[in-house]
C-alpha cells in the first residue's frame, strides 16, 4: 500500500476514518479481519501434516515435497506485494474478499491434485492469497483504529494466525487416517471450507475503510507513483537492509520449525 504523500500536484484528503464508524462496526470490522486471518493460517500451515503422505501418493522424495512449501513461501511475499497495490486500486474490504476466496479455493483444489506439479500450483496460490489477506486487513484495520488502540488491534489481529495453527492441529488429528495415506485429501476439503463462511460473514457485515473511500479516486491516480527501489536510497538503506534482515531470518526460522517438527515428532 501507498502512504498518503502530499505534494505540489496532488493531495490526499485529510479523512478520520475512526469517526466515520461506530464502536460496534469497528470491531465488527476487526472480527472479520481476525477470522480471515484465522482461516488464511489453517490453510497456510496445514500442509506440513501432510508432507510424507503426499510423497507416498505421488511416488516421490520428501525433498520434493518440501519444495512445495518453497514455492508457498515465495508466493506470500508476490502476494503480498502486488495485492497489497491492488487493495489501492479497488479497496481493502474487495481484496480481503479476493483473497479469501483464493486461500480457500486453492485449498480446495488440493485435494483434487493429480501430481506433485499440480498441488505446487494451487498451494502457491493459496500463497498469493495469505501474503494478500494480511497487507489488505492490516490497511484496513489501521485506518479505522484509533491510534491509542492500535498496536492492541494488531496484536489481537495477529492471535488469528497462532489460533490458525492450532486449528490446523485439530484438523489433521481429526481428519487423518493413519492406514489411509489418501485421507490428506479429505483433510484440504474441510480445511477449506470455513474461508466461504468468513466470505460471506466480510460481504455481509465488515465495513470498507472511510480513509480508502474518500482518497480512492487519489490513490488510484498516484498508486503507481512510488517507487519500490526508494527504500533502497543511501538514507533508508540501512533501516531498510535491517528491517529485511530481521524478517528474513524471523521466517525462516518459523517455517523451518513449524515445517519439520511435525516430522520429527512423528518419529518418536
Amino acid at each position: 500500500m501507498k502512504t498518503l504523500i502530499a505534494s505540489s500536484t496532488a493531495q490526499a484528503p485529510v479523512v478520520d476514518g475512526v469517526g466515520q464508524l461506530t464502536a460496534n462496526q469497528r470491531y465488527v470490522t476487526l472480527g472479520g479481519s481476525w477470522a480471515a486471518w484465522l482461516f488464511d493460517a489453517l490453510d497456510a500451515t496445514v500442509f506440513g501434516f501432510v508432507l510424507l503422505a503426499v510423497a507416498k501418493t505421488f511416488a516421490v522424495g520428501l525433498g520434493d515435497v518440501v519444495s512445495t512449501v518453497a514455492w508457498f513461501l515465495l508466493a506470500t511475499g508476490i502476494g503480498g506485494f502486488f495485492l497489497g497495490n491492488i487493495s489501492d486500486k479497488i479497496g481493502r474490504k474487495k481484496t480481503m474478499m479476493l483473497s479469501v476466496f483464493v486461500y480457500g479455493t486453492g485449498t480446495l483444489l488440493c485435494a483434487f491434485a493429480d501430481s506433485l506439479w499440480q498441488l505446487n500450483v494451487f498451494r502457491f496460490c493459496v500463497g498469493i492469497a495469505v501474503g494478500g489477506l494480511w497487507s489488505a486487513a492490516a490497511a484496513l484495520v489501521s485506518e479505522i483504529w484509533p491510534v491509542a488502540g492500535r498496536a492492541k488491534a494488531f496484536a489481537v489481529m495477529q492471535t488469528g494466525w497462532s489460533g490458525g495453527g492450532l486449528l490446523a492441529a485439530i484438523f489433521a488429528w481429526t481428519f487423518l487416517e493413519g492406514g489411509n495415506p489418501e485421507s490428506w485429501r479429505r483433510l484440504f476439503i474441510y480445511a477449506s471450507i470455513p474461508a466461504y463462511f468468513t466470505l460471506v460473514f466480510i460481504w455481509l457485515f465488515v465495513k470498507e475503510s472511510p480513509v480508502w473511500l474518500a482518497n480512492r479516486e487519489f490513490m488510484r491516480n498516484n498508486s503507481d507513483k512510488g517507487q519500490l527501489m526508494e527504500i533502497f536510497r543511501p538514507q533508508y538503506l540501512k533501516v531498510t537492509l535491517l528491517g529485511l534482515s530481521i524478517s528474513v531470518l524471523g521466517m525462516y526460522g518459523y517455517w523451518i520449525i513449524t515445517t519439520f517438527m511435525r516430522l520429527t515428532c512423528k518419529e518418536f
